[in-house]
């Protein structure tokens, strides 16, 4: 599953994704080779604090490094 199809779950466009990372409201992240979009300001139905990954959302997560 890709990353678009994730979304598409929650109503969130190409479109809309193509914006939003101009925008710098989602950002790209990682930690130890684990890859994933961090929500920094709302995006359609994704609050701050939403992490993206290709196969799944995880809503109102706050820092991910801090828990892995």
């Amino acid at each position: 599953m890709g990353i678009l199809e994730t979304l598409s779950k929650v109503n969130i466009t190409e479109k809309m994704w193509g914006e939003a990372l101009e925008n710098h409201n989602v950002v790209p992240d990682g930690f130890e080779g684990v890859a994933f979009y961090r929500v920094v300001k709302k995006v359609g139905n994704l609050e701050k604090g939403c992490v993206i990954t290709d196969s799944e959302i995880i809503f109102a997560f706050p820092r991910i490094a801090r828990i892995l």
